[in-house]
């Protein structure tokens, strides 16, 4: 199974608390992810710099959206 059809999997089974991102090294694999709803996307190889803001974007979003 792809990641983007584990999305699509996550999605179907109702889990519309988690939160999605997308790990590849396929140059395409961006627009894919996000096309079935993946929250993110970070290229690999994955540097600390990139993913951190990302998860803490999220982690605030999730916060936000609880008050």
């Amino acid at each position: 199974m792809t990641g983007p059809e584990a999305v699509v999997k996550i999605h179907a089974m109702g889990e519309g608390d988690v939160k999605i991102v997308g790990v590849s090294a396929d140059d395409h694999a961006m627009e894919a992810f996000m096309n079935v709803g993946a929250d993110a996307f970070v290229p690999k190889p994955m540097r600390r710099e990139v993913l951190i803001p990302i998860i803490q974007d999220i982690i605030n979003k999730n916060n936000n959206a609880m008050v």
